[in-house]
């Protein structure tokens, strides 16, 4: 698997557009998956702890499963899968920074070689 900032060439027209920086597509789609990760966590951390949760339609869709389903080790995985999803979701906040452009020099032009 090669990175692809170091084989440019690699990546489509679809992944960078003219001016070389990444389509606003894709920094749509990395917020939006960002901001996902962090509610369904909230709600895998909170739902499962509810007076509500015994009678949602997935415990009353199975009666034999109500048991588990209502367990407080079932609540607790759902939970740990909830704090799951909210640290995936911080570290991708984080990674926002890759679509970060360096800065142009304001000459518009190279700067010149070091002797």
């Amino acid at each position: 698997m090669t990175d692809e900032r170091e084989n440019p060439q690699s990546s489509g027209p679809e992944a960078q557009d003219t001016a070389g920086s990444v389509p606003w597509t894709t920094k749509a789609s990395a917020v939006l998956f960002c901001i996902f990760c962090l509610e369904l966590g909230a709600f895998l951390i909170i739902f499962p702890w509810l007076e509500i949760y015994p009678t949602n339609w997935f415990v009353q869709f199975r009666p034999e499963y109500t048991t588990l389903l209502t367990s407080y080790s079932f609540r607790g995985a759902m939970t740990g899968l909830g704090c799951l999803n909210v640290i995936v979701g911080v570290v991708e906040v984080f990674r926002l920074k890759r679509f970060h452009s360096p800065a142009t020099p304001r000459s518009g032009g190279e700067r010149p070689p070091a002797s």
